[in-house]
């Protein structure tokens, strides 16, 4: 949950995004983690704009913030390119539930959702820091935020299982802290849909957990409880 931390990560530095990676190249996964961990420092940077009281300073720090949204953007742009080649327009790798095996399937639907994940902090520190500008669609966050609704509904289905349940925890509190802002923002009957729906899924995750935790302490107590049952045997 370290990302949701409103401050500049160790990990989120030139040395450690390139260092670890001089023998083993980077795959797709690393490439979008490198994205999500400058998140915490964009909102951090985002925080002290706001917090500003000079206005020429604010300004200037406004710009800055704007510039690295961009950054970022150009980044997932370009990692998005490479996942979605191949593929028909509007369609994702992780919809088909036919075209691979489960565990392929929930690693995809996993990717994708730390993708939206990416998108939905981005976007929204991008719209809020740049103001009424006219911006592209896809930096709309409420769009992103649709798309974690449906990757988390499959996270949390019973055939994903602990994997699953583990893999929604991230995208889910950071679609409830960033639909909340914008439900505070701009109240909308689609922000208060998309909130409800995130609650009921958190309702959802805690009552998977705390199912799997009692099935694993039950077998625990089973096999605990065999050995000692043969000792008063015999």
């Amino acid at each position: 949950m370290a990302v949701l931390r409103r401050k500049q990560l160790a990990l989120s530095t030139p040395e450690w995004k390139s260092i670890p990676w001089e023998v083993i190249p980077k795959n797709l996964r690393d490439v979008l983690v490198d994205v999500l961990v400058d998140m915490p420092g964009l909102v951090q940077a985002f925080d002290e704009m706001q917090l500003c009281t000079d206005s020429a300073q604010q300004a200037t720090l406004r710009l800055s913030v704007v510039q690295k949204c961009w950054e970022h953007d150009r980044q997932l742009l370009t990692w998005s390119s490479l996942v979605f080649q191949g593929l028909k327009p509007g369609t994702q790798p992780c919809t088909d539930p036919l075209s691979v095996d489960l565990v392929t399937r929930i690693a995809q639907v996993h990717g994708m959702s730390l993708f939206w994940t990416t998108s939905l902090i981005l976007y929204s520190i991008l719209r809020m820091a740049a103001g009424p500008e006219d911006l592209p669609g896809r930096t709309d966050p409420m769009h992103h935020a649709h798309q974690l609704v449906d990757a988390i509904s499959i996270l949390l289905q019973p055939t994903a299982g602990l994997y699953g349940q583990q893999s929604a925890a991230l995208p889910l509190e950071v679609a409830l802290q960033y639909t909340t802002v914008w439900s505070l923002k701009s109240p909308s009957a689609e922000h208060e849909s998309v909130l409800e729906t995130l609650r009921r899924l958190k309702d959802d995750l805690g009552t998977g957990l705390g199912r799997m935790m009692n099935a694993a302490t039950g077998q625990e107590a089973t096999r605990g409880g065999t050995p000692k049952a043969k000792k008063g045997q015999s």
